[in-house]
């Protein structure tokens, strides 16, 4: 509360301070102004006393010879000659102030006048050639103003090129500069061409003098924006003062804080149950030393400014290069303790520095690669930290793929890897309590603050490191609430889970444990652990979607599809367990049950009304992995007697990327044994032609996503696919097909098969064969 109390009068006065600074500008600008104003009061004043030529040498237009016109004999002005040489270019300029500001005396019809005036092209062309611009128009209404002068470039956009000014005749300008020498202020009116004149208050008791303004026309004279001085300069110019001031100001007041936060930093470490100690580079300057760092390296010497690090610890046996150089050290003081010392770079005072952290070395608590503290460490240490912390979390770093970068680059390779991946996230996390826990997994107990930022510069880092074998973490986050009941340990499983639920996804690199994650995790759980028990009490349900031929449209198959309908969970569709048995190595249980029950189903519906037509199902590589799929299936079809013509076997499209030579023999034995192999969801993302070459297929599924644009480009790529799968003689099917017209497109196209929910929906075999027959598929 002190502190605070100090830091606000000290930035009471840092504003106070910057108010004067303010004030001064303001009347440092006002004394240059007033400085212009005693300036062009004197040329005025010399207009109005009619020396003539001198005036006239400074404004007019072209050569001074005009001047010598003007002036009769006893050196007065001469009115009547003036008025009949008046279409010479004898025309004046001057700026006039009004209210401490330069303006222009300048015809307008509203004295209030913001908008900018614009030329015409030819106008801009003379304007630009020049760097000058002439005006001339009826007088209607004069007034003292200053205005911006704007033209259109060839792109159409508009350029700021300079002031205008309204230019009167000479006599006319020395009526203004008699009311200008007698300290009047004034404005110009169209009121009968009266000029009116008061003192300095506000125009108060105004005199008025009429000003004939011959032929009543008018001239304005444009000057280029580098020409006139205006008042915008005088202001730039106190602008870049009150900046300086500013930027001056702002600097000490950084400073300042600077200098409080290395007080604050210092008052931390001195209190701090850990050993701590800072050095700066330069000098290796022991900046500060707390009673636990001098206990453990033995420091028996005062600490004085300037004192190095080899004069302070003089126990330490490594040079303060290679404890920086190491990042983690173990060393032995005086044969008597080992001492693991850790550093982490940091600043002092606008100085290169380093933190140094000592602990007691102990094999129990300590990992001897990256020499971090370990999970026994870290679930004994982090109970009090969190007692003391503010949103505070627990994050789960997992090093991505670390297996392949060891299998590319070598055990030893992977243990440098660790090693820095220690370091980097020690030194992004300073301040906070980091452990290894098993192989390539790190848990670190930090706050919220910034915690994206700092994981994506760890993985920086990493990606640094690693070179072309990039290697980089995810990381999990649990969120530790106030009043939080959980145990270091399960905060760190739920982190866990976190990092766990994003392992497969390359593009992910963190995510926060959750509700939504929980119930998720608890799903995949229950899913994993109770396929075996659903298969066996008949939960799991066979679906059947027809497959229809567009010429004649009749029924010629049913693909088998499976629906979970849990005592626990309710109704599952394959969307939700399918990829949890994959990911489990479990889906080939559901697969062999699906084979088993057709099989058992086929005396059935041989003997029922309904006609018999074949069924497909897919099948996955894991299953052709983990269990002889052909030779199971021909061993069900043996014991029911089920004709192989009755099956047709499909996979997915992607799984032929990743196992070429294994697919290769796979379906070469399916075929041997009479079953037809079709591949599924062609085009849905891996697709390429060389797998309709590479690969004997009697039927290719298209994805009805290539017509999901409705252009004509996508119903062409439709139409040369569907050409190519006849050329090579097989069939082709299109699914997902769900209107009239699109049926009646894939008709046109000359697609052999469609499959759909125009047709039907997946529903179970009475409901489909029912379905079948009310939409004239089949006959009884």
């Amino acid at each position: 509360m002190k502190r605070a109390r100090n830091q606000l009068k000290k930035d009471i006065v840092m504003i106070f301070i910057a108010v004067i600074m303010i004030v001064a500008v303001f009347f440092w600008n006002q004394g240059i102004i007033a400085s212009r104003k005693a300036n062009v009061r004197y040329h005025i004043d010399t207009i109005a006393q009619y020396k003539i030529k001198d005036a006239v040498n400074d404004y007019i237009e072209e050569s001074s010879e005009w001047a010598d016109l003007f002036i009769d004999q006893n050196g007065q002005f001469n009115q009547k000659f003036f008025e009949k040489s008046y279409h010479k270019p004898a025309v004046l300029r001057i700026n006039l102030l009004h209210e401490q500001q330069y303006h222009t005396v300048y015809q307008t019809q509203n004295t209030h006048l913001k908008e900018p005036i614009q030329l015409t092209s030819s106008q801009q062309e003379d304007m630009r050639k020049s760097a000058q611009a002439m005006l001339f128009g009826p007088i209607e209404n004069i007034c003292v103003i200053y205005n911006p002068l704007y033209y259109y470039n060839t792109y159409n956009e508009k350029v700021f090129w300079g002031f205008v000014c309204f230019e009167l005749r000479f006599p006319e300008m020395l009526e203004i500069v008699k009311h200008e020498n007698q300290m009047y202020d004034y404005t110009l009116t169209s009121n009968h061409h009266v000029i009116l004149a008061s003192s300095k208050k506000q125009l108060q008791n105004p005199v008025s003098t009429t000003i004939p303004l011959a032929n009543t026309t008018w001239v304005m004279k444009a000057s280029w924006k580098g020409g006139w001085m205006n008042t915008l300069e005088y202001g730039f110019e106190a602008l870049i003062v009150a900046l300086i001031l500013f930027l001056i100001y702002y600097f000490m007041h950084v400073y300042g804080k600077i200098h409080e936060n290395e007080k604050a930093t210092a008052a931390i470490i001195n209190n701090s149950n850990d050993a701590l100690s800072i050095v700066v580079a330069d000098g290796e300057e022991v900046v500060i030393c707390n009673k636990g760092f001098k206990h453990l390296l033995q420091v028996h010497v005062p600490l004085t400014n300037g004192i190095s690090f080899g004069d302070y610890y003089l126990n330490c046996p490594l040079s303060f290069h290679e404890i920086i150089e190491n990042g983690l050290s173990i060393i032995d003081i005086n044969n008597q303790s080992k001492i693991v010392i850790r550093s982490t770079m940091t600043s002092w005072k606008g100085k290169k520095a380093y933190i140094l952290r000592a602990k007691e070395y102990d094999p129990d608590y300590f990992d001897s690669l990256t020499l971090l503290p370990n999970q026994y460490y870290f679930e004994k240490e982090a109970p009090s930290r969190i007692t003391t912390m503010t949103n505070g979390c627990v994050a789960y770093f997992d090093v991505y793929q670390m297996k392949l970068y060891n299998i590319e680059n070598g055990f030893a390779a992977g243990d440098l890897l660790l090693k820095h991946a220690a370091f980097v996230i020690q030194e992004i996390f300073p301040q906070d309590l980091l452990a290894r826990f098993t192989n390539d997994r790190f848990c670190l107990l930090t706050t919220t603050q910034d915690i994206i930022m700092k994981i994506k510069k760890v993985n920086e880092a990493m990606n640094q490191f690693s070179g072309l074998s990039k290697a980089n973490f995810k990381c999990g986050i649990y969120l530790i609430t106030s009043g939080d009941t959980l145990t270091v340990a399960q905060m760190c499983d739920r982190a866990k889970m976190a990092v766990d639920s994003i392992h497969d996804d390359q593009d992910t690199e963190f995510r926060f444990y959750d509700q939504k994650l929980q119930q998720d995790i608890l799903t995949e759980k229950y899913i994993t652990d109770h396929i075996e028990e659903a298969i066996k009490e008949k939960e799991i349900k066979l679906y059947y979607q027809p497959l229809v031929n567009t010429k004649t449209k009749k029924l010629i198959g049913f693909e088998v599809l499976t629906r979970w309908q849990s005592k626990e969970l309710g109704f599952l569709n394959p969307s939700r367990y399918i990829p949890i048995l994959e990911k489990n190595h479990k889906i080939t249980k559901l697969n062999c049950y699906v084979i088993h029950e057709l099989c058992r189903r086929y005396q059935e519906i041989s003997t029922s009304l309904f006609p018999v037509v074949p069924v497909s199902f897919n099948l996955s590589l894991l299953d052709l992995q983990m269990a002889d799929m052909c030779h199971y299936l021909i061993e069900e079809t043996k014991q029911y007697q089920v004709p192989h013509d009755y099956f047709h076997i499909e996979f997915t499209e992607s799984i032929f990327f990743k196992d070429k030579e294994k697919m290769l023999f796979e379906i070469q034995r399916f075929h041997d044994a009479g079953f037809d192999v079709w591949m599924d969801d062609f085009g849905s993302g891996y697709s390429t032609l060389n797998l309709l070459k590479d690969f004997d297929f009697d039927l290719i599924k298209i994805d009805m996503e290539f017509l999901s644009s409705n252009t004509n480009k996508s119903k062409e790529i439709l139409q040369s696919l569907i050409d190519l799968i006849r050329k090579i003689d097989e069939k082709s099917l299109v699914e997902g097909c769900e209107t009239e017209e699109q049926v009646q497109l894939l008709t046109e196209l000359g697609c052999d098969y469609i499959q759909g929910y125009y047709y039907g929906k997946p529903l179970p075999l009475n409901e489909a064969l029912a379905n079948a027959l009310e939409k004239h598929l089949i006959e009884k």
